[in-house]
């Protein structure tokens, strides 16, 4: 189906802060029929970014039928040989 909305949930589990990020997308999206490298995404804030987070996102079509995607990440201090984050498989 068609896009409805995009919903979008951060949430920091441990680490420095207590970061939550919630937004909902809708505007350029509602009516595609698909989104090719979803790029509406916050940047952490520097002081809260190490530590483990849940990422939610969640498609609506018009006809109500939804398809999320959950993923653990952990953004580490980085040693210069990676890129200080690590994350579930896809």
């Amino acid at each position: 189906g068609r896009i409805e909305k995009i919903d979008l949930e951060i949430h920091q589990e441990s680490g420095y802060g207590l970061y939550t990020y919630t937004n909902t997308y809708t505007g350029e999206y509602v009516g595609k029929k698909e989104v090719s490298g979803f790029q509406d995404y916050p940047i952490i804030p520097l002081g809260q970014a190490i530590g483990a987070y849940s990422f939610h996102l969640r498609v609506t079509d018009q006809q109500g039928q939804v398809t999320t995607l959950d993923r653990n990440i952990n953004v580490e201090v980085s040693d210069g040989n990676n890129p200080g984050h690590q994350h579930d498989e896809h």
